[in-house]
C-alpha cells in the first residue's frame, strides 16, 4: 500500500523536487515538530502546543538565515576532479561554472550541482573554461580569470614560461596537468600568492613542488585526494 501510494504521489504534476537542502540542526527540529504534534494528540495538553509553536518559529528563523546568507554569499570553488577542471564563482544569486566538461556530463550531476544547490543556486551556469565569457562580475580569457577582485591564472600544457619578467601579478597560480616546472623559476617572472595543483598531475611533480613551496613560503593546496577548496571572499 505504501508503494502504491507513492507511486500516484509520484505521477502528480509538479511532484518532483530538487535542491531541498536542511542542516542537521533544521532536521532535528522538524522532528522535534512532529514528536510534539504526536504528544498533543495523544495528550491534549497545551504545553506541547506552545512548545510546537516555538520550535516552527526557531525553524522559521533559521530557514530565513540560511536564505539571507545564501543572497549575501561570495565563494569561489575549486572542485577536487579526478580528469577535469573546475572553477564556481557565486556571487548572491549570480553564478558561474567555468569547466572543460558540459551540463550534460555525469561530473555535473553529482559533484557540481549538488555543491551549488547546497549554497543557493538554482540557475546554475556552466561555461567552456577554455573559451573567453564574462559578465559584470567575473571574466575568463583561457588561462587568465577574475572573480570579483581574485585574479586567477591556470597554467596548462599550452602555456610557455616566460623568458623574461612580465609583470604578471595574480592571487592563484592554478597547475592544470602541466610538465614539470620550477617554482623558483615561476617566482622570479610571476606575482603570485598562492598555488592550487590539481589532481591530474603525477605524484611525483606534486611532491616536488610541495617541497620547493615549502622552502620558498608559497601557500599550497593540492586538490588530489582532498576536499574542494571553497574561498570565501
Amino acid at each position: 500500500m505504501t508503494n502504491h501510494i507513492l507511486f500516484r504521489i509520484e505521477k502528480l504534476p509538479f511532484a518532483s523536487l530538487s535542491g531541498l537542502w536542511i542542516s542537521f540542526f533544521q532536521l532535528f527540529l522538524i522532528f522535534t515538530l512532529i514528536f510534539t504534534l504526536v504528544f498533543w494528540l495523544n495528550t491534549n495538553r497545551k504545553i506541547f502546543v506552545f512548545s510546537g509553536l516555538a520550535f516552527f518559529l526557531v525553524l522559521l528563523i533559521s530557514l530565513s538565515r540560511d536564505l539571507i546568507l545564501n543572497q549575501r554569499r561570495e565563494e569561489l570553488i575549486f572542485f577536487s576532479l579526478r580528469k577535469n577542471t573546475a572553477i564556481s564563482y557565486i556571487n548572491g544569486k549570480n553564478n558561474i561554472v567555468l569547466a572543460d566538461f558540459d551540463s550534460s556530463d555525469k561530473i555535473f550531476s553529482y559533484s557540481i550541482k549538488p555543491t551549488l544547490e547546497k549554497r543557493g543556486c538554482s540557475d546554475i551556469r556552466i561555461s567552456n573554461i577554455d573559451q573567453s565569457s564574462e559578465d559584470k562580475f567575473y571574466w575568463s580569457d583561457s588561462n587568465f580569470m577574475q572573480f570579483g577582485k581574485i585574479k586567477v591564472l591556470r597554467w596548462d600544457k599550452n602555456i610557455s614560461l616566460p623568458t623574461s619578467p612580465t609583470g604578471i601579478k595574480v592571487d592563484i597560480l592554478l597547475f592544470s596537468q602541466i610538465p614539470m616546472v620550477k617554482l623558483s623559476a615561476l617566482n622570479d617572472l610571476l606575482e603570485f600568492k598562492k598555488i592550487i595543483i590539481e589532481a591530474p598531475n603525477s605524484d611525483f611533480k606534486i611532491k616536488s613542488w610541495l617541497a620547493e613551496a615549502e622552502e620558498l613560503g608559497i601557500p599550497t593546496y593540492v586538490l588530489k585526494k582532498s576536499p574542494a577548496l571553497v574561498m570565501k571572499l
